[in-house]
């Protein structure tokens, strides 16, 4: 007897469950092969034949949120999962993800608890509220989550990043310098990686270190802007300027739209005592972003050293 004949040969409800169960089974293989809207249909169908079973909405959310790029949608499925499994840990974790995906923080965190609650050995739970907190823009609490997932699970590496991040936003520098050292033991030419090293030698005046980071830094990011400007930053520390001028004008070159490279650019020329050149980028830097106060008190500023007290009142 062929599987159609036994399919047909059982009781209705059996007949709904059996069928969609093979539905589902058939909608995962095609996700397997790549070919997520064949997969979407069969998804359909095992929904249609068993409309109760919040498995089908989690397992197409799935496909939704991870192959088709659909969160919105992905979201409507785990709703729908959970009026059917209220208290499932799966859809409070999946949830959690797909509002992570939408920026949508604390909803995402909000879900991390519930998970917590549901499933309290949780394996990634400190990491991924560590990447809400961090999102929410609390570098502390992002800290103390980042630091536990490690203690957990110390060779993930996304962990030993944020937690760089953190402690570089927090200015714990001596601290953000041993965890970059760390992460770049395990992968050299991380760009981010070196960012956060050469951010936390500057910190800490170590301008030397940051030199040589910074080197390896414009390397790994293709000669970014921001790469130059940092080294910039080193090599005015290592009492080079005209070495950080080349780089603070090759960061204005690269990205002449970004004030603050403007603006970094005119205070060098300004301790070059270079003042007309200092007006000039200044100038253009509040161009850009004429509701800087920053940007128009240092103006003001290389007016008032040109003797120009009119417009240098004007913009403070």
């Amino acid at each position: 007897m062929g599987l159609s004949q036994i399919l047909f040969s059982l009781p209705g409800k059996l007949y709904g469950w059996a069928a969609g169960e093979l539905c589902g089974l058939t909608a995962h293989c095609l996700g397997l092969l790549g070919l997520e809207p064949a997969a979407l249909a069969w998804h359909g169908r095992a929904i249609q034949l068993r409309p109760r079973c919040w498995r089908s909405y989690y397992h197409r959310a799935d496909l939704l949120f991870y192959g088709l790029d659909r969160p919105v949608e992905a979201l409507e499925d785990i709703e729908s999962a959970l009026s059917l499994k209220p208290g499932e840990p799966d859809l409070y974790r999946s949830r959690a993800r797909i509002y992570y995906h939408l920026e949508e923080f604390d909803k995402a965190l909000h879900n991390l608890v519930l998970l917590a609650k549901a499933r309290p050995k949780e394996k990634d739970l400190p990491y991924w509220e560590a990447l809400c907190w961090e999102g929410m823009g609390n570098d502390w609490e992002a800290l103390q989550r980042f630091s536990l997932d490690l203690e957990q699970n110390p060779d993930r590496y996304d962990s030993i990043l944020g937690l760089a991040e953190c402690q570089v936003e927090l200015k714990k520098y001596a601290a953000a310098a041993e965890t970059a050292a760390r992460g770049l033991k395990i992968n050299p030419a991380d760009e981010d990686m070196l960012e956060c090293a050469v951010r936390a030698e500057l910190g800490r005046d170590r301008c030397e270190a940051a030199l040589l980071l910074a080197n390896r830094l414009i390397t790994a990011s293709h000669c970014a802007a921001y790469a130059y400007d940092l080294r910039a930053d080193a090599l005015e520390g290592f009492d080079e300027p005209g070495r950080a001028l080349k780089d603070r004008q090759q960061a204005v070159k690269l990205k002449p739209a970004a004030p603050g490279y403007w603006n970094s650019l005119a205070l060098l020329y300004g301790a070059l005592e270079k003042n007309k050149a200092a007006l000039k980028c200044f100038n253009k830097a509040v161009k850009l972003d004429p509701k800087s106060a920053v940007l128009r008190l240092n103006r003001g500023g290389a007016y008032e050293d040109e003797n120009d007290l009119e417009k240098a009142f004007a913009d403070y």
